[in-house]
């Protein structure tokens, strides 16, 4: 069911509607919200609106990467399952052959 939540990020109050829980959405915001002080803070010249545009695009390049990683580990875990089934018939044909 959708909830609505008030949050408040880099001073900017804002409404969410989401399936989200309250504690999620509340980490979700703390997150942001840090991510944006520590780019802020750590660069006097650069405005909340560019802030917040850098944290975007680091979350994204992150989610990306993510992704990027996941599916080389599903194709390595594909590739593992091929080995295992060829060991699985390399060892059916040798206890075949110890049988007979």
């Amino acid at each position: 069911m959708k909830q609505k939540y008030t949050v408040k990020i880099s001073g900017i109050t804002l409404n969410l509607i989401t399936e989200e829980n309250e504690e999620y959405v509340n980490t979700l915001v703390k997150m942001v919200d840090e991510k944006i002080t520590l780019i802020t803070k750590s660069n006097k010249r650069i405005n909340k609106t560019e802030a917040t545009i850098f944290c975007a695009m680091d979350y994204l390049d992150e989610k990306f990467k993510t992704e990027l990683d996941m599916k080389k580990y599903g194709d390595q875990i594909d590739a593992y399952k091929r080995d295992i089934e060829e060991l699985k018939q390399e060892n059916d044909e040798l206890k075949k052959l110890l049988e007979g």
